[in-house]
């Protein structure tokens, strides 16, 4: 999708990482992640993905530049079926659902939010367990 689409991906790891947990669902929780990123970034925008080390603990973040969540969305993201699309965007709305409830489950604390520093999009940030 990323390749269809011209979204440049990118990829910083300055961390090595040992993870308990289901690998079949972390995989699913990154998966839906990235998914995420990709389709609502426009052709042409940038994923950046990172492991790091912050306040002693692992985190993984995933930064797009797509057009960040609508006002008032913050509270609902992780509700199922909800979407906080723009037109033309596909999906079922369980992508961050289905996430948050792997995050959980597997001891890892999953935050979505609007860009900090100002520029439209989202960061995805997962931090692990220490």
């Amino acid at each position: 999708l990323a390749e269809e689409k011209g979204v440049d991906i990118g990829a910083n790891i300055d961390a090595a990482v040992t993870l308990r947990g289901s690998v079949d669902e972390i995989r699913v929780l990154f998966a839906n992640l990235i998914d995420n990123a990709v389709r609502y970034t426009p052709p042409g925008g940038q994923v950046d993905m990172s492991l790091h080390r912050r306040e002693g603990r692992s985190v993984v973040e995933i930064l797009d530049t797509g057009p960040g969540l609508p006002p008032g969305s913050e509270t609902r993201i992780f509700d199922r079926f909800y979407r906080a699309a723009p037109p033309g965007v596909e999906g079922s709305g369980l992508g961050l659902a289905i996430a948050r409830r792997i995050a959980e489950r597997n001891s890892l604390r999953l935050s979505v939010e609007n860009r900090p520093d100002g520029r439209a999009g989202v960061l995805a940030r997962v931090m692990l367990p220490e």
